[in-house]
């Protein structure tokens, strides 16, 4: 793929030169830019594909993705808003839009946007699946099982959809802490994921099966998720797979093992960062696991560095304070924890 994008930006470049200046190829110049990680340039050319088409739809919802991605709500939201009005029968205008209103706390607003579709689209099971989504934010436990209920005697649903109401009924019984029915649940959902591709292990489903395990104390289970984590392509999710897996080889009580994966994942970290530096778990996972061998000091230094990149991180200073903690340091220890809280 590298050798190729210098060759397609060239012809598109040529292709604009010489008056076919069209919505695609401003388009598939923002598909290029994006998977760079260049989102700057992804979003301009994704706009200017916008200009010369007004109503293209896809670019759209690529912009709206990138900024959701970086943390600017605002300007997902205007750019969803156009979406719905440039096709208000597009599906991912509402879906997004709901998401994201739920995500700043804004739980009515998301509502009363899945109300507006399900009028649109009466027989799409996958706004009153998100419906629940939000339900279960507000902690309406018994209102979210009626309409799971509903959902699971009215619709035909596909794959992805049963995968997706698996999820959500995994996180509504995670409100009466029913740990094994979330457990049936999460394998359910991994179960779709590989009807419709054997080769997907469902990374999501797969990450949160693992915390389950742990919490069982079902310690074999927990090392066979880590282990399909750490093989996937999915680095959100291998990151902090890296750390799981050798302390649940401690917590099953083969401290061998768990102190040569902890070597093992300290170099696979740190070999990830330096192609990856922009992703902080990576640091975040490796001082975890480099205090768990003992090496306090390499470890402090990485949770000062990320405090430094965000020093308003309430995550990075309760690590140093774990650091500081495992050093002795009780007192210094404290003072970074209150840090921590008061960021809350």
């Amino acid at each position: 793929m590298e050798k190729e994008t210098p060759a397609f930006k060239w012809s598109d470049r040529k292709g604009i030169a010489n008056g076919f200046d069209d919505s695609q190829i401003f388009f598939n110049l923002g598909l290029m830019y994006e998977e760079d990680g260049n989102d700057e340039l992804a979003i301009r050319n994704y706009t200017k594909a916008i200009l010369k088409d007004p109503l293209r739809v896809d670019a759209r919802v690529r912009k709206a993705k990138i900024f959701i991605a970086n943390g600017k709500q605002q300007e997902a939201l205007e750019t969803l808003d156009e979406l719905i009005l440039a096709d208000p029968d597009l599906y991912d205008g509402y879906h997004l839009k709901a998401l994201l209103l739920a995500d700043m706390g804004n739980l009515d607003g998301a509502m009363s946007i899945l109300d507006e579709a399900m009028r649109l689209f009466p027989k799409d099971p996958s706004f009153q699946i998100d419906k629940v989504n939000i339900l279960v934010m507000r902690e309406e436990a018994d209102r979210a099982r009626d309409l799971v209920k509903v959902i699971e005697n009215t619709y035909e649903m596909d794959l992805d959809q049963k995968r997706h109401l698996e999820l959500e009924k995994a996180r509504l019984y995670a409100l009466d802490a029913d740990i094994d029915s979330i457990v049936d649940s999460l394998i359910r959902a991994k179960t779709y994921s590989k009807e419709a591709d054997p080769n997907d292990i469902d990374p999501e489903a797969t990450f949160l099966l693992t915390n389950c395990y742990l919490e069982k104390k079902d310690y074999p289970a927990a090392i066979a998720c880590a282990k399909e984590l750490i093989s996937s392509d999915e680095l959100a999710y291998a990151i902090p797979s890296y750390y799981t897996l050798p302390y649940a080889y401690a917590q099953a009580g083969e401290e061998d093992k768990a102190k040569v994966q902890y070597k093992e994942s300290i170099s696979k970290l740190r070999s990830i960062t330096l192609d990856n530096p922009e992703l902080l778990d990576g640091y975040l996972f490796r001082a975890l696991c480099l205090k768990e061998v003992g090496q306090f000091e390499k470890a402090l230094e990485l949770s000062e560095y990320l405090i430094k990149v965000d020093p308003n991180s309430s995550t990075f200073h309760s690590l140093k304070a774990e650091i500081l903690y495992a050093m002795g340091n009780e007192d210094t220890a404290k003072a970074e924890k209150a840090t921590a809280e008061s960021l809350k």
